[in-house]
């Protein structure tokens, strides 16, 4: 029980590290980091279609499970060089899809901070308010006021930041009732 609360536990920083990690790096680096982004995946997509076009056209005639290839290819092909070639137009997609994230993200942090004030923890609104917030940021984003991809990798990056704050608060408040989430962990088992 403890071995598996530990591996969360370290889990949960890793990723913690990492979001504040991008967050700050957006933050004072965002046309760069936006385009250096859009270019390695686009590289990624280019790539893996090619691989996906190479096995199509060299496989055996009765592959049923490579029937596929030719399309996905083309598809990851098309993609990746759209991304490499307009980087600026996928970086304002970029906010959305974020700010959807952030959204849903938002809405586990709410169930998590309802369970917390269900498990007696006395700060659980904290996490609540942390989290409503959280919901705001993401629909702020989705909806994308800003017109500069840079202002809004700016903002992204400030919301990971914030993100990664509220994580590790979470994470402090559930280490500070460790007890109670043993014994909860336990009773489901």
């Amino acid at each position: 029980m403890k071995s598996m609360i530990e591996t969360i536990k370290r889990s949960w920083i890793l990723t913690v590290i990492l979001t504040v990690a991008l967050g700050l790096v957006l933050l004072m680096y965002p046309d760069t980091t936006g385009k250096v982004l859009c270019y390695m995946v686009g590289g990624l997509l280019l790539v893996h279609g090619i691989l996906n076009l190479v096995r199509y056209f060299t496989r055996d005639e009765g592959s049923f499970f490579l029937r596929y290839e030719l399309l996905v290819g083309i598809v990851l092909c098309a993609a990746g060089i759209f991304m490499l070639m307009r980087p600026e137009i996928v970086m304002m997609l970029i906010p959305m899809i974020l700010g959807f994230y952030l959204i849903i993200d938002g809405a586990v942090d709410t169930r998590r901070a309802w369970e917390m004030e269900k498990l007696g923890f006395t700060k659980w609104w904290i996490a609540l308010i942390c989290a409503v917030l959280m919901i705001i940021l993401g629909a702020v984003m989705f909806w994308n006021p800003f017109e500069a991809a840079e202002m809004t990798l700016m903002f992204i990056g400030a919301c990971l930041l914030y993100q990664g704050i509220l994580d590790f608060a979470v994470l402090f408040l559930v280490g500070r009732g460790r007890r109670k989430l043993e014994k909860c962990l336990e009773e489901e088992l």
